[in-house]
């Protein structure tokens, strides 16, 4: 866990007390600090953290990591929800596709979805955030590339599962981070604040698809 939140977690912390001496599992203590604000009994010991402003911290970790987040977020959902526009667009027509089988194409993504939710968190333990996350943009950045190319419904239907393999990961995984770095009476609003970017995908996504109809029918002379 970074130094940062450490540091500001003994903030507010009072004096440790001694105790536990016996092999009983028991929540660690938060880092404590004696009369002067300096770190006791904790990796940082000796680290004078009595001008610190705790609001200070928090608000430069909320504009470092919540932005940017919640925007992964707004590209994700934007991705998996630009197929509804493409329908309007000619998609059936295009690909030659009945009813069913683009309800099919909406369908599969949540398979696979649902089914590497977990997976893609125990390997986000297991290769720390700052490699998993940005793996899994690229690889939907990719698949979404990629779908761009396909001919047919079969074409569709594999890559909207693929699709669902590399999305799966981010809300459980961005879920996951937060806790990593907040209280937990502090981790709420930060988890409602990058959920918000669900919200503002859905309001541009209709304006990002009509642009770019209007850009390909009308081309720029």
């Amino acid at each position: 866990m970074p130094s940062l939140l450490k540091g500001r977690r003994g903030i507010s912390s009072e004096k440790a007390t001694t105790g536990h001496h016996d092999d009983s599992p028991v929540a660690a203590p938060s880092p404590a600090t004696d009369e002067k604000g300096v770190l006791e009994d904790t990796e940082f010991a000796g680290a004078d953290i009595s001008g610190v402003d705790p609001k200070k911290v928090l608000l430069k970790m909320d504009l470092h990591l919540i932005p940017m987040l919640a925007l992964l977020y707004l590209l994700s959902f934007l991705d998996r929800g630009n197929i509804g526009n493409a329908r309007i667009e000619g998609l059936l027509e295009t690909l030659e596709m009945t009813g069913p089988q683009y309800n099919w194409t909406l369908t599969v993504f949540f398979f696979t979805y649902c089914a590497f939710e977990v997976p893609s968190n125990l390997l986000l333990k297991r290769l720390r955030p700052s490699i998993w996350l940005p793996s899994i943009m690229v690889a939907w950045g990719t698949v979404m590339t990629l779908m761009g190319i396909v001919q047919n419904f079969e074409g569709l239907l594999i890559a909207r599962l693929f699709l669902g393999v590399t999305e799966a990961g981010l809300y459980p995984g961005v879920a996951y981070y937060i806790t990593m770095w907040y209280c937990r009476t502090e981790a709420q609003f930060r988890q409602a604040m990058f959920f918000s970017a669900a919200s503002v995908a859905g309001a541009f996504s209709g304006l990002l698809a009509f642009a770019i109809a209007v850009s390909y029918l009308c081309p720029m002379e």
